[in-house]
């Protein structure tokens, strides 16, 4: 069995992980209340601001992880990946819809809104298939153009005027140069936050990062629950195998590596049975990558 499989359907079904999308939703609420509540703008800022992943934290891919699992292939796929972003049927999370709506609508004491800014790690090439997929699905998009001026959407690969394309430096562009103070991020891996913990961070030092900043978490960080893909797979340790190469422990990923390939055994529901349970996204691998 891919050893993914338990942890996509926990991800795609289980009460659990609904309950813990609209806990975190709930207590990012209370949070930017608490900020408006405080109204500590800075001298440098217009505004506030929140900042939010995309994948697995307001969209829900469990129909292209699920496929990958089906076919037996790695989820750092470049090809097949743009290919589902185009398709546009990224569903929402638990909450996602009615809590960016209710941001949306929220004003501070001097009526100016509190600004939303998506950040994710998602291609430039498939901006505009992701900017009708989050319309489509209610999601407040007052720009999602690709000059980084005006955007509320940056993308892998948008280049800020000073060369920056990286999430931290969306992050200090928008802090910096358009004037706006963050009171709350979202995201699903911990790189979402802090380059203290991006995949190339050895798993151990990730770990005591997280330590190092307990007081960030529920506060001005809200971590959203992602057992199936991220950068706890690709930092952990390098292990052999029987043959004496090695592997990285998890998915036995070929860190990267973005070709589209089979890399251990396709599964079945006659093998798997707990396939049934998942909804899988049909490829066309005819389609623009």
């Amino acid at each position: 069995m891919h050893n993914n499989t338990d942890a996509l359907v926990w991800l795609d079904t289980s009460a659990e992980q609904h309950a813990l999308y609209l806990q975190a939703f709930e207590l990012a609420r209370l949070r930017i209340w608490d900020a408006l509540r405080e109204d500590a703008l800075g001298s440098g800022a217009d505004r506030f601001c929140i900042f939010s992943d995309l994948d697995e934290t307001l969209l829900d891919n469990s129909q292209y992880n699920s496929w990958l699992v089906r076919r037996g292939r790695n989820f750092n796929e470049k090809g097949s990946w743009n290919r589902y972003c185009r398709a546009g049927i990224s569903r929402l999370t638990a909450g996602a819809r009615e809590f960016m709506q209710e941001v949306a609508a929220m004003r501070d004491r001097r009526g100016n809104p509190i600004e939303i800014f998506y950040v994710t790690s998602r291609l430039e090439e498939v901006r505009e298939a992701t900017c009708a997929n989050l319309l489509a699905l209610g999601l407040p998009l007052p720009d999602g153009g690709a000059d980084p001026v005006s955007t509320h959407l940056f993308m892998q690969g948008t280049v800020t005027p000073s060369g920056g394309v990286k999430k931290y430096d969306h992050y200090a562009f928008v802090a910096g140069e358009r004037r706006r103070q963050p009171v709350l991020w979202l995201g699903d891996n911990l790189s979402d936050f802090s380059k203290d913990f991006s995949s190339s961070v050895p798993w151990a030092t990730r770990l005591a990062n997280a330590q190092v900043e307990r007081a960030a978490w529920g506060k001005k960080w809200i971590a959203f629950p992602n057992p199936v893909y991220g950068g706890f797979l690709l930092s952990l340790p390098k292990l052999d195998k029987p043959d004496g190469t090695q592997m990285t422990v998890g998915d036995d990923l070929r860190s990267g590596e973005q070709t589209e390939e089979q890399v251990r055994e396709a599964l079945t529901p006659e093998l798997t049975p707990k396939l049934g349970v998942l909804d899988i996204w049909e490829d066309d691998p005819d389609a623009e990558p």
